[in-house]
């Protein structure tokens, strides 16, 4: 399998009124085409910084302050946003955790969808179809097409934010906690799409979740994130079996408990 994503001795910063905050430390990993990558760990301890910096979504506060990431054999991280927009979308594609939040609430599902079809494959001849065929993709009847989203539940919202996600065709997927909104059931049918939807695209994905049992269920490797630095990583089955760092013992163990609750 190719390597999509290289990501080497990324460190990233944030400034604040009591200085310089680092929240990325030297961290090294990459993602492979048809494999989803799994980083997990608690609230603050960088997993979504590491998403950002490779979607080029960071916030003004923040620096790369050393390392690269390449993509595609081509090095992402020092692009101006004129020179990474071909990426954007057809290349590399984000869901964040709220699909609902990024949809327009006066346009219907469909209209979203034709819109970011003709932005980002202009080439597409026919919207329409196009976009029924992305709503059958992520399991949405296409007669939702005409409804607006406060009609749909969360878990339908979160389908149709995967499929803007898809409607590039990217080789890249970038997902953060995306079935934090959801119920049990819904997550893992959730899951269960996701990653079906990236063995049978060969897209290379990472999934940012402090949900241990979530990437149990979804990822084929797994990265522990700790204050910014990944203590550990390997195959999701090596690490969910025998973890060796004490904080993944922890969030295993804590994430056993929730589920015997």
């Amino acid at each position: 399998m190719n390597e999509a994503l290289k990501i080497t001795e990324l460190s990233v910063d944030y400034a604040t009124p009591y200085g310089r905050k680092p929240a990325l430390r030297e961290v090294t990993l990459a993602l492979t085409e048809g494999r989803v990558l799994g980083i997990v760990g608690e609230s603050g301890s960088g997993k979504s910084t590491l998403l950002h910096a490779i979607a080029r979504l960071l916030p003004a506060a923040a620096t790369i302050t050393t390392g690269t990431i390449e993509c595609l054999g081509t090095r992402i991280d020092a692009m101006t946003p004129r020179e990474f927009a071909p990426f954007r979308g057809r290349i590399i594609s984000a869901m964040v955790q709220d699909a609902g939040s990024g949809l327009h609430p006066l346009m219907t599902i469909g209209a979203q969808i034709d819109e970011t079809l003709r932005y980002i494959a202009p080439e597409t001849t026919s919207g329409r179809s196009s976009a029924a065929d992305l709503m059958k993709r992520v399991g949405l009847d296409p007669a939702l097409a005409d409804r607006h989203p406060h009609r749909l539940s969360g878990g339908q919202r979160q389908r149709v934010g995967l499929a803007l996600a898809l409607a590039g065709a990217p080789k890249i997927l970038l997902a953060d906690e995306p079935t934090a909104s959801l119920d049990t059931i819904g997550r893992l049918e959730f899951a269960e799409l996701l990653r079906d939807t990236v063995r049978t695209a060969g897209i290379a994905a990472m999934l940012v979740s402090h949900d241990v049992g979530l990437i149990g269920a979804v990822a084929d490797d797994i990265a522990v994130v700790l204050d910014g630095r990944v203590v550990e990583r390997g195959s999701v089955g090596g690490i969910l079996r025998a973890p060796q760092h004490g904080y993944t013992q922890t969030l295993i163990a804590a994430s056993a408990r929730a589920s015997a609750a």
